[in-house]
């Protein structure tokens, strides 16, 4: 019986609830980039103020490497006080 499970869960897959699941992942990078746009922010800049290299910026859209937890919350921090600073 597990192998029947295995192939109905192979074809639920393998039809449109794939591209529903895919459809629903989002990409973190490129939610940082809207982010930075809507806050009038360069990612350059939010990178810098929160003590990342800026050109680990290009290196993350272009997908060559992917962010760790630290420096990807460092950009964000970043970007936050950023926008602090300009609304006060």
């Amino acid at each position: 019986m597990p192998v029947r499970r295995g192939i109905a869960a192979y074809r639920l897959l393998r039809t449109q609830h794939f591209c529903c699941i895919v459809g629903a992942m989002s990409d973190p990078i490129a939610d940082f980039a809207n982010e930075c746009e809507t806050h009038g922010v360069s990612p350059l800049a939010a990178l810098k103020e929160g003590g990342v290299h800026p050109t680990m910026w290009w290196r993350w859209k272009s997908g060559a490497v992917s962010p760790t937890l630290k420096s990807f919350q460092a950009a964000k921090d970043g970007l936050k006080r950023l926008t602090e600073r300009s609304a006060a």
